[in-house]
């Protein structure tokens, strides 16, 4: 038996996944993760309640992208 669903789209691809084969690895919870995020913004509205007190014209990220990068 084979389901296979469309997540979302980035930049006119399909991200999809398919429950086909035997083992399933945890790892695919991110694709999820990351449409949830898109939908309701979690990291910018968290991100806004931090206190940011950094020279914005000497930084080169943002306080959204830190904390979405923080485990790269």
């Amino acid at each position: 038996m084979s389901h296979q669903t469309n997540l979302f789209y980035r930049k006119k691809q399909a991200v999809n996944f398919n429950f086909s084969a035997e083992s399933i690895s945890s790892d695919g919870g991110i694709f999820l993760l990351e449409k949830i995020e898109r939908k309701f913004n979690i990291v910018k509205n968290f991100a806004s309640n931090l206190p940011y007190t950094r020279n914005q014209s000497c930084t080169k990220y943002n306080v959204v992208q830190l904390l979405k990068h923080l485990n790269n």
